[in-house]
């Protein structure tokens, strides 16, 4: 009997202690669970926030760069219809003065008209791509794409420029008129833009009357190969005569479509050319 009454004396404390013991290991291991938890959801919070905020730094970055390259397209054709405007309208004030001063034949009323016509349209198109180019750098998000031209619109592309009074021998290799289609259309875009960038600086910087020549070569599977050339007055070039904008973005996306681009005065004669991949 004494012997109970001692260990119940003893054994009460001793397992009291146990159990406070066990509780008190057991809540602290709850308050370490619950501590990992809430820092694992603090990581986990912070980790949707450094995610939410680089898709929004790259949604931001390729609305940039769609924008970019849209005004630098729009930048392209603006300044071809406006060197094409410019020739109509020297040429046409050209032939009224000889006429007024009595060295030219005067310009009859459908001559004026036709001119007048091109100037009328040619400033239309210029002011509506205009408009396109302010609309991008403003709104941020153009509601549509311009459209974009490629190798078939070459001839398209000539037929202005001699329309304008250029003379131009258009060439294309036998492999890009029979496989045109394998070229991936970024690059056919940046090859037009190519031969559209040499037309252009042809007007602004070559003789009146100077041949240009365009060449299209390539092998599929390997390059497309593109080549303006045209006679340079007093041996200038247009990188040099306070221009080269349009050279360097059309370098830039050259190198962009895996490429390359060259350009500078051999001889007398301005040559720009393009080497482009051509994979298929």
């Amino acid at each position: 009997m004494l012997l109970a009454s001692l260990l119940l004396m003893l054994g009460g404390p001793l397992c009291l202690g146990m159990a406070v013991r066990a509780r008190r290991l057991l809540v602290a291991g709850l308050r370490r669970e619950a501590e990992v938890s809430a820092r694992e959801h603090r990581l986990e919070l912070a980790e949707a926030r450094r995610a939410e905020r680089e898709h929004r730094l790259a949604l931001a970055e390729a609305r940039r760069a769609e924008r970019e390259r849209l005004a630098r397209e729009m930048h392209d054709v603006l300044a071809h219809r406006v060197s094409l405007l410019s020739v109509h309208a020297g040429a046409l004030a050209y032939r009224s003065s000889r006429a007024a001063a009595g060295t030219g034949p005067p310009l009859d009323a459908e001559e004026v008209a036709g001119a007048v016509e091109v100037i009328q349209d040619n400033a239309r198109l210029a002011l509506d791509e205009l408009r396109d180019v302010l609309s991008v750098l403003r709104d941020g998000e153009p509601a549509g794409a311009p459209p974009q031209p490629g190798l078939a619109d070459l001839p398209r592309l000539v037929a202005e420029a001699e329309a304008a009074g250029q003379r131009v021998e258009l060439t294309v290799g036998d492999e890009v008129a029979a496989r045109a289609g394998s070229v991936r259309a970024h690059v056919q875009r940046t090859a037009y833009r190519t031969v559209q960038e040499g037309l252009t600086n042809a007007r602004r910087h070559g003789p009146p009357g100077a041949e240009v020549r365009v060449r299209v070569t390539g092998v599929p599977g390997d390059e497309l190969i593109v080549t303006v050339e045209n006679p340079v007055t007093g041996g200038g070039s247009p990188a040099g005569a306070g221009g080269g904008k349009g050279l360097i973005g059309l370098g830039e996306r050259a190198v962009l479509d895996g490429g390359g681009l060259e350009h500078g005065v051999r001889g007398g004669v301005f040559v720009l050319s393009a080497r482009l991949p051509w994979q298929i």
